[in-house]
Protein backbone atom coordinates (compact mmCIF):
# COMPACT_ATOMS: atom_id res chain seq x y z
CA UNK A 1 0.00 0.00 0.00
CA UNK A 2 3.17 2.17 0.87
CA UNK A 3 3.96 2.07 -2.62
CA UNK A 4 1.16 2.85 -4.48
CA UNK A 5 0.78 5.88 -2.79
CA UNK A 6 4.14 7.28 -3.34
CA UNK A 7 2.92 9.08 -6.11
CA UNK A 8 -0.09 10.63 -4.51
CA UNK A 9 2.76 12.07 -1.63
CA UNK A 10 4.81 13.64 -3.76
CA UNK A 11 1.74 15.14 -5.83
CA UNK A 12 0.65 16.51 -2.49
CA UNK A 13 3.40 17.60 -1.00
CA UNK A 14 4.65 21.47 -0.66
CA UNK A 15 7.98 21.77 0.26
CA UNK A 16 8.77 24.51 1.92
CA UNK A 17 11.14 27.60 0.78
CA UNK A 18 14.59 27.96 2.75
CA UNK A 19 15.05 31.88 3.59
CA UNK A 20 18.00 32.55 1.24
CA UNK A 21 20.71 35.80 0.63
CA UNK A 22 21.35 37.72 -2.25
CA UNK A 23 24.04 40.75 -3.23
CA UNK A 24 22.56 43.78 -5.01
CA UNK A 25 24.36 47.33 -5.29
CA UNK A 26 26.87 45.69 -2.77
CA UNK A 27 24.92 45.19 -0.47
CA UNK A 28 23.23 41.42 1.05
CA UNK A 29 20.09 41.25 1.78
CA UNK A 30 17.67 38.13 2.90
CA UNK A 31 15.17 36.38 0.80
CA UNK A 32 11.96 35.62 2.28
CA UNK A 33 11.30 31.62 2.73
CA UNK A 34 8.04 30.14 3.41
CA UNK A 35 6.48 26.70 5.41
CA UNK A 36 5.69 23.99 3.21
CA UNK A 37 2.64 21.08 3.58
CA UNK A 38 3.01 17.45 3.94
CA UNK A 39 1.10 14.42 4.11
CA UNK A 40 1.71 12.61 7.72
CA UNK A 41 1.99 9.03 5.71
CA UNK A 42 1.83 6.87 9.28
CA UNK A 43 -0.99 8.78 10.30
CA UNK A 44 -3.09 7.87 6.95
CA UNK A 45 -1.82 4.50 6.34
CA UNK A 46 -2.85 3.40 9.53
CA UNK A 47 -6.41 5.19 8.87
CA UNK A 48 -6.81 3.20 5.85
CA UNK A 49 -5.89 0.05 7.39
CA UNK A 50 -7.98 0.33 10.05
CA UNK A 51 -10.86 1.58 7.77
CA UNK A 52 -9.95 -1.93 5.13
CA UNK A 53 -10.15 -3.99 8.31
CA UNK A 54 -13.76 -2.77 9.16
CA UNK A 55 -15.18 -4.62 5.64
CA UNK A 56 -18.26 -2.40 5.21
CA UNK A 57 -18.06 -2.27 1.55
CA UNK A 58 -18.45 0.83 -0.57
CA UNK A 59 -16.43 3.85 -1.09
CA UNK A 60 -14.22 4.56 1.63
CA UNK A 61 -13.05 8.68 2.25
CA UNK A 62 -10.24 9.33 4.44
CA UNK A 63 -9.01 13.10 5.69
CA UNK A 64 -5.70 13.63 4.63
CA UNK A 65 -3.73 14.33 7.93
CA UNK A 66 -1.51 17.64 6.62
CA UNK A 67 1.16 19.02 8.68
CA UNK A 68 2.98 22.50 8.17
CA UNK A 69 6.60 21.71 7.19
CA UNK A 70 9.35 24.87 8.64
CA UNK A 71 12.17 25.68 6.93
CA UNK A 72 15.03 24.88 8.06
CA UNK A 73 16.37 28.85 7.87
CA UNK A 74 13.60 31.13 8.48
CA UNK A 75 13.86 34.59 7.16
CA UNK A 76 14.25 35.59 11.35
CA UNK A 77 17.39 33.52 11.35
CA UNK A 78 18.61 34.83 8.55
CA UNK A 79 18.81 38.40 9.07
CA UNK A 80 20.55 37.79 12.63
CA UNK A 81 23.16 34.49 9.99
CA UNK A 82 23.98 37.20 7.15
CA UNK A 83 26.50 37.46 5.27
CA UNK A 84 27.55 41.35 5.70
CA UNK A 85 31.28 41.46 4.41
CA UNK A 86 33.15 40.44 1.14
CA UNK A 87 35.83 37.89 2.58
CA UNK A 88 37.28 36.81 -0.63
CA UNK A 89 37.31 37.43 -4.19
CA UNK A 90 39.41 36.68 -7.23
CA UNK A 91 38.79 37.06 -11.39
CA UNK A 92 40.35 35.03 -13.69
CA UNK A 93 40.82 36.37 -17.83
CA UNK A 94 39.08 33.48 -20.08
CA UNK A 95 40.66 35.31 -23.24
CA UNK A 96 43.77 34.58 -22.67
CA UNK A 97 43.24 30.98 -23.35
CA UNK A 98 39.94 30.29 -25.32
CA UNK A 99 37.40 32.43 -25.60
CA UNK A 100 35.27 30.66 -28.10
CA UNK A 101 31.60 30.28 -27.74
CA UNK A 102 31.09 26.84 -26.47
CA UNK A 103 33.26 27.84 -23.70
CA UNK A 104 32.42 30.85 -22.30
CA UNK A 105 28.91 29.12 -22.60
CA UNK A 106 30.50 26.57 -20.16
CA UNK A 107 31.51 29.45 -17.97
CA UNK A 108 28.27 31.14 -17.75
CA UNK A 109 26.41 27.62 -17.37
CA UNK A 110 28.88 26.59 -14.37
CA UNK A 111 29.01 29.91 -12.64
CA UNK A 112 25.44 30.05 -12.88
CA UNK A 113 25.50 26.90 -10.48
CA UNK A 114 27.55 28.50 -8.08
CA UNK A 115 26.23 31.73 -7.86
CA UNK A 116 23.75 32.15 -4.46
CA UNK A 117 24.90 29.02 -3.14
CA UNK A 118 24.34 29.33 0.32
CA UNK A 119 27.06 27.70 2.92
CA UNK A 120 25.95 27.15 6.39
CA UNK A 121 28.62 26.76 9.22
CA UNK A 122 30.32 23.73 8.89
CA UNK A 123 29.10 22.67 5.86
CA UNK A 124 31.20 21.41 2.65
CA UNK A 125 30.77 22.80 -0.95
CA UNK A 126 31.65 20.16 -3.75
CA UNK A 127 31.78 21.77 -7.31
CA UNK A 128 31.69 18.88 -8.64
CA UNK A 129 28.34 18.34 -6.55
CA UNK A 130 26.60 21.48 -8.11
CA UNK A 131 28.12 21.18 -12.08
CA UNK A 132 28.26 17.89 -12.69
CA UNK A 133 24.18 17.20 -13.12
CA UNK A 134 24.05 20.33 -15.91
CA UNK A 135 25.01 19.21 -19.65
CA UNK A 136 27.78 21.26 -21.64
CA UNK A 137 29.42 21.97 -25.03
CA UNK A 138 32.11 19.97 -26.69
CA UNK A 139 35.25 21.99 -26.44
CA UNK A 140 39.12 22.12 -25.38
CA UNK A 141 39.88 19.44 -22.56
CA UNK A 142 43.46 18.39 -21.37
CA UNK A 143 43.04 14.56 -21.44
CA UNK A 144 45.98 12.93 -20.70
CA UNK A 145 48.81 15.61 -21.29
CA UNK A 146 47.45 16.64 -24.13
CA UNK A 147 44.38 18.77 -25.82
CA UNK A 148 41.08 17.43 -26.88
CA UNK A 149 37.49 17.47 -27.25
CA UNK A 150 34.84 16.84 -24.67
CA UNK A 151 31.99 18.49 -22.87
CA UNK A 152 32.98 20.61 -19.87
CA UNK A 153 35.74 22.66 -20.84
CA UNK A 154 35.91 25.53 -19.19
CA UNK A 155 34.93 24.26 -15.69
CA UNK A 156 38.29 24.09 -14.67
CA UNK A 157 38.64 28.06 -14.77
CA UNK A 158 35.45 28.31 -13.18
CA UNK A 159 36.80 25.82 -10.34
CA UNK A 160 39.92 27.59 -9.96
CA UNK A 161 38.80 31.18 -9.99
CA UNK A 162 36.35 29.77 -6.83
CA UNK A 163 38.93 28.26 -5.28
CA UNK A 164 41.41 31.23 -5.09
CA UNK A 165 38.60 33.16 -3.40
CA UNK A 166 38.07 30.65 -0.82
CA UNK A 167 41.66 31.03 0.10
CA UNK A 168 41.44 35.34 0.28
CA UNK A 169 38.42 34.09 2.71
CA UNK A 170 40.56 31.98 4.88
CA UNK A 171 38.43 29.07 4.54
CA UNK A 172 39.63 25.01 5.12
CA UNK A 173 39.98 23.79 1.93
CA UNK A 174 38.72 20.25 1.75
CA UNK A 175 40.17 18.84 -1.89
CA UNK A 176 42.22 20.37 -4.71
CA UNK A 177 44.29 19.21 -7.64
CA UNK A 178 46.09 20.82 -9.57
CA UNK A 179 46.53 20.80 -13.56
CA UNK A 180 48.68 18.61 -15.45
CA UNK A 181 50.25 21.78 -17.29
CA UNK A 182 50.66 25.54 -16.46
CA UNK A 183 47.62 27.74 -17.86
CA UNK A 184 47.37 31.18 -19.29
CA UNK A 185 44.34 32.09 -17.26
CA UNK A 186 45.63 31.72 -13.50
CA UNK A 187 49.72 31.71 -11.82
CA UNK A 188 50.68 28.22 -11.24
CA UNK A 189 49.52 26.57 -7.88
CA UNK A 190 46.70 28.92 -7.90
CA UNK A 191 44.98 26.22 -10.40
CA UNK A 192 42.51 23.63 -9.46
CA UNK A 193 41.60 20.90 -11.59
CA UNK A 194 38.35 18.88 -11.75
CA UNK A 195 37.00 15.91 -13.77
CA UNK A 196 33.88 14.68 -12.80
CA UNK A 197 33.54 11.27 -10.73
CA UNK A 198 37.69 11.37 -9.84
CA UNK A 199 38.84 15.12 -9.20
CA UNK A 200 36.80 17.99 -7.06
CA UNK A 201 37.12 21.35 -5.42
CA UNK A 202 36.01 21.20 -1.56
CA UNK A 203 36.07 23.92 0.85
CA UNK A 204 34.63 24.04 4.12
CA UNK A 205 32.62 27.04 5.68
CA UNK A 206 34.54 27.51 9.00
CA UNK A 207 33.31 30.27 9.99
CA UNK A 208 30.56 31.21 12.91
CA UNK A 209 27.90 32.26 9.56
CA UNK A 210 26.63 31.40 6.56
CA UNK A 211 27.84 32.14 3.77
CA UNK A 212 27.40 33.46 0.14
CA UNK A 213 28.91 32.52 -3.08
CA UNK A 214 28.96 34.93 -6.30
CA UNK A 215 30.58 33.69 -9.46
CA UNK A 216 29.78 35.34 -12.61
CA UNK A 217 31.15 35.80 -16.72
CA UNK A 218 31.33 39.42 -17.30
CA UNK A 219 31.36 41.01 -20.72
CA UNK A 220 35.29 42.27 -20.28
CA UNK A 221 36.64 38.63 -20.50
CA UNK A 222 36.53 37.59 -16.68
CA UNK A 223 34.92 35.03 -14.79
CA UNK A 224 34.34 36.73 -11.32
CA UNK A 225 34.22 34.88 -7.95
CA UNK A 226 33.18 36.39 -4.67
CA UNK A 227 32.66 34.99 -1.22
CA UNK A 228 30.55 36.59 1.22
CA UNK A 229 30.33 36.04 5.37
CA UNK A 230 30.05 37.46 8.57
CA UNK A 231 33.38 39.44 9.61
CA UNK A 232 36.55 37.02 10.22
CA UNK A 233 39.20 39.74 10.78
CA UNK A 234 41.02 37.48 8.63
CA UNK A 235 43.10 38.57 6.10
CA UNK A 236 45.21 36.39 3.64
CA UNK A 237 48.08 36.60 1.32
CA UNK A 238 49.37 34.28 -1.53
CA UNK A 239 51.90 33.42 -3.36
CA UNK A 240 54.24 31.04 -5.49
CA UNK A 241 57.66 30.87 -6.48
CA UNK A 242 58.96 28.42 -9.31
CA UNK A 243 61.75 26.32 -7.28
CA UNK A 244 63.16 24.30 -10.17
CA UNK A 245 62.71 23.13 -13.63
CA UNK A 246 63.99 19.93 -15.40
CA UNK A 247 63.19 18.27 -18.89
CA UNK A 248 60.75 15.18 -19.23
CA UNK A 249 62.20 11.84 -20.92
CA UNK A 250 61.29 13.01 -24.39
CA UNK A 251 63.18 16.73 -23.52
CA UNK A 252 59.80 18.82 -22.74
CA UNK A 253 60.39 21.33 -19.87
CA UNK A 254 58.73 20.49 -16.53
CA UNK A 255 58.49 23.19 -13.68
CA UNK A 256 58.12 22.83 -10.03
CA UNK A 257 56.01 25.54 -7.92
CA UNK A 258 55.61 26.24 -4.26
CA UNK A 259 52.31 28.02 -2.76
CA UNK A 260 52.70 29.88 0.32
CA UNK A 261 49.57 31.46 2.10
CA UNK A 262 49.52 33.68 5.19
CA UNK A 263 46.80 34.44 7.21
CA UNK A 264 46.05 37.25 9.58
CA UNK A 265 43.45 37.86 12.38
CA UNK A 266 43.22 40.95 13.80
CA UNK A 267 46.89 41.90 12.34
CA UNK A 268 48.57 38.29 14.10
CA UNK A 269 50.16 35.91 11.96
CA UNK A 270 48.18 32.91 12.80
CA UNK A 271 49.64 30.83 9.64
CA UNK A 272 52.47 31.22 7.79
CA UNK A 273 54.00 28.47 4.86
CA UNK A 274 53.81 26.43 1.93
CA UNK A 275 50.00 24.77 1.62
CA UNK A 276 50.99 22.23 -1.54
CA UNK A 277 53.72 21.73 -3.88
CA UNK A 278 52.42 21.03 -7.96
CA UNK A 279 54.72 19.45 -10.69
CA UNK A 280 53.55 21.28 -13.99
CA UNK A 281 54.15 18.79 -17.45
CA UNK A 282 54.26 19.84 -20.68
CA UNK A 283 51.47 20.30 -22.42
CA UNK A 284 51.11 18.34 -25.86
CA UNK A 285 48.84 20.54 -28.61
Amino acid sequence: MRASLEGAYAALTDEPVEAGFAVEDGEVSVREGRAGERIEEERLLAAMEDGLLENSGGVRRFELPVVTAEPELTADEANGLKPTALLGRYRTNYTTYDDGPGRVANLEIASRAVDETVLAPGEVFSFNELAEPLDYYATSVIIDGQVDTADGGGLCQVASTLYMAANYAGLKVVERHPHYAELPYIRPGFDATVWFGDLDMRFENNTDGYLLLREWVDEDGYVNAEIWGRPTGKKVEMNSQLVSTSLDAEGNPVTEWVTYKKVRRDGEVVSDGPIHRDVYGYLKP
